[in-house]
């Protein structure tokens, strides 16, 4: 699995983006990108062609909870510098070691 490396969470120059999740392994670099409305489309596209990364994945809570409440739905959107992807395999990876490393005990995954 893609680790993210020690000390991976830095303040981004984009106030309105709270964390940014670089994560490198032997692959491709992606950023992880939480806080941001899912909606924005431009300023996502905007945000994943300055970051300089293959790859930007921007992770989104969904308000829609489960019959389980103890499970928080989320929601990804790839980006590349530029167009937006469907899926991408490393920025899955890269989100879901940032997940973790912001506290996320349990992960089930589903296609909505």
């Amino acid at each position: 699995m893609t680790s993210c490396a020690v000390g991976c969470v830095r303040e981004p120059r984009d106030p309105h983006v709270p964390r940014v999740h670089r994560c490198h392994s032997r692959g491709n670099r992606a950023d992880v990108v939480f806080g941001l409305d899912l909606g924005a489309e431009a300023k996502m596209q905007s945000i994943a062609s300055s970051t300089g990364a293959p790859a930007t994945v921007f992770v989104g809570v969904s308000e829609q909870l489960f019959d389980d409440e103890a499970v928080l739905p989320v929601r990804l959107r790839f980006f590349t510098p530029e167009i937006e992807e469907s899926i991408c395999g490393h920025g899955t990876i890269a989100a879901l070691e940032a997940l973790q490393n912001v506290g996320v005990q349990r992960l089930s995954i589903s296609q909505w």
